[in-house]
């Protein structure tokens, strides 16, 4: 027998003895020509280990299975803004050494490239703020490479939008540690981050208050809390998330007897790992059941916990089990749904929206209370709205009553309602009688406005299919920042105009006339809309639309009043009456005039 096919002989007999260990019947090794490479490149501190290149059966199930929610993508508009809304960015389980394997890149300079390419990626696609969900590299130097490659590409002057990056560890990265400790393992990572400016979450809280300033909270910290006392620090946060590994402690089909952390966590530590997560999570659903919060794992909850329950408007995102999936019904959020895993070798990132307003007076009862100026100008902060308030006053009322909010300025004995920054007089100088009559006139004023604002939306919709704003203020829904559809509030026409200034306005015959006017672009995306059929956007009210008509001079500013005072109806929206009307005379009143 020759030495080379002694050597083969041996691989096999080793090969064999692995699979029969138990635990490591689901390992897979990533069979490649280029093994012999590691012998070649000793000197080389960044050399793919292939030892490190393994996979588990049912994740490679789990992957082929859902290959096409992988590659399902939402749309990003950078240009969209919704108010009070964040879009958060995420990636899990990149696999990086399967990809090297995958590539032939073994050689720094050849590993250097293919990181590069996928950060490239990573920082041009992502917002403000970027989670990284574990099962990065089972390999540490790999790990810390693709570490100094983010921070480079997003420090470029080409790209540098990430203001937040947030990593969780995966199993894949335990494997590199035998000989340490959890703690010490984690420990290494966060170093690593930090030193960086990135940030590790295990087992901790991160919230960003009013300011959009980062605070991040070890669990410690949080379970030494009353529920009462994490309520009011987490008053004014906007946007939370609970990170961790959260471990397999409750799957039987693929844990440490498995060997998802090779032998630096046993079975016994698994299942201990998700009962404190577990622990921690319950912690915080205790305290903030009503408020947003990011719980960002890397095994999901049905690993973790041994019921699976998921609180509403909680967002729940992990990886791990390569099988691709997303739910959100706005209640029920799950993401799940950007597991890379082991084969795919392009990388793109995925969104979802966060409501990062709050509630200053959420916890107060149905009531009338007197509040500080401070206190009114952190409600409307809360609510994403900047207000300039520096009025002179002797009293300011806050009204609550079934959801709804009301203030009150009092100043000479006399009463005035506020609208933002902005009052206006009332007939009575009786609190008592607003509180008491608060709910009568929103019911009678939410019943048109609702139908009113269903016709916005479903405008609204139809010019962000074509690309464009779609923001509503008033009556009136923005195109861009010079075209825009005002519609009437007592009749419902539609009239679609450009505006140089709140003076001169053209106005068209319909929105598709001045979409092939002024916005080409637009006009070729609703052709080939219309063309698709039920895809077709509602431009216009009735009928075909005459594109041939040419656009009408308008002077008159009458439209901006008439918007102004929907727009004070439709704080209703944000749950805030702005306006007030005797109820005995709501009855048949038009108030969309």
């Amino acid at each position: 027998m020759s030495k080379v096919d002694e050597n083969s002989w041996i691989r096999k007999i080793l090969h064999t003895i692995m699979a029969l260990i138990p635990g490591n019947s689901k390992v897979r090794s990533v069979n490649t020509e280029a093994q012999t490479v590691n012998n070649q490149n000793e000197t080389d501190p960044y050399k793919l280990d292939i030892k490190k290149v393994e996979s588990f059966a049912l994740s490679e199930e789990n992957e082929k299975s859902t290959a096409i929610e992988l590659n399902s993508y939402r749309p990003y508009d950078p240009n969209e803004y919704v108010r009070g809304q964040k879009k958060i960015f995420y990636i899990t389980d990149l696999h990086l050494t399967h990809k090297l394997a995958h590539q032939n890149a073994f050689s720094f300079e050849e590993i250097s490239k293919v990181i590069d390419g996928i950060t490239d990626t990573i920082v041009r696609e992502s917002g403000s703020i970027l989670l990284i969900g574990g099962d990065v590299s089972s390999d540490y130097k790999i790990f810390e490479l693709f570490v100094k490659s983010l921070y480079r590409r997003n420090h470029s002057e080409m790209f540098g939008n990430v203001q937040h990056i947030f990593f969780i560890l995966g199993n894949h990265e335990l494997w590199d540690f035998p000989r340490l400790g959890l703690k010490e393992i984690v420990y290494k990572y966060k170093n690593l981050l930090d030193n960086y400016g990135m940030h590790l979450l295990q087992n901790e809280f991160a919230c960003f208050d009013f300011r959009e300033q980062l605070q991040i909270v070890p669990m410690e910290k949080i379970l030494s809390l009353s529920d009462q006392e994490i309520r009011q620090k987490l008053r004014t946060s906007r946007i939370n998330i609970i990170g961790g590994i959260g471990f397999s402690g409750y799957n039987n089909e693929l844990n440490a007897n498995n060997g998802i952390y090779r032998s630096t966590i046993d079975r016994k530590q698994e299942i201990e790992e998700s009962d404190v997560f577990n622990g921690f999570y319950k912690k915080i659903i205790s305290a903030i059941p009503d408020k947003k919060v990011i719980v960002f794992t890397h095994m999901p909850m049905d690993c973790w916990s041994e019921t699976v329950d998921y609180q509403d408007k909680y967002i729940y995102l992990s990886g791990h089990t390569h099988r691709n999936y997303v739910y959100d019904d706005g209640n029920t959020r799950i993401y799940a749904d950007n597991q890379i895993g082991y084969h795919i070798n392009t990388t793109h990132l995925k969104f979802f929206d966060y409501d990062e307003l709050f509630d200053y007076f959420a916890d107060y009862t149905d009531g009338i209370y007197e509040i500080s100026r401070d206190d009114y100008r952190m409600f409307y902060s809360g609510k994403n709205r900047m207000l300039r308030f520096n009025r002179d006053f002797d009293v300011l009322y806050m009204l609550k009553k079934n959801g709804y909010y009301c203030f009150f300025l009092k100043s000479n004995n006399t009463l005035k309602i506020l609208h933002g920054g902005s009052i206006t007089s009332v007939g009575r100088n009786d609190i008592q009688y607003y509180f008491d009559n608060m709910d009568t006139v929103i019911q009678k004023l939410k019943e048109p406005l609702d139908k009113y604002s269903a016709v916005q939306e479903k405008i609204s919709h139809s010019i962000k299919k074509l690309g464009g704003s779609g923001t509503i203020h008033g009556c009136i829904i923005d195109i861009d920042f010079y075209t825009h559809v005002y519609i009437n509030p007592i009749d419902l026409k539609i009239t679609a105009y450009v505006a140089m200034n709140m003076i001169d306005k053209y106005v068209y015959p319909d929105i598709v006339s001045l979409l092939k006017d002024s916005l080409p672009e637009m006009y070729a995306r609703y052709e080939q809309l219309l063309s698709g059929g039920n895809n077709t956007p509602v431009l216009y009210e009735q009928g075909n639309t005459d594109i041939s008509k040419q656009p009408q001079l308008y002077l008159d500013t009458d439209i901006y009043k008439a918007s102004r005072e929907v727009n004070k109806l439709q704080r209703l929206e944000s749950n805030i009456l702005t306006t007030w009307y005797d109820p005995k005379q709501l009855d048949g009143k038009r108030f969309l005039k």
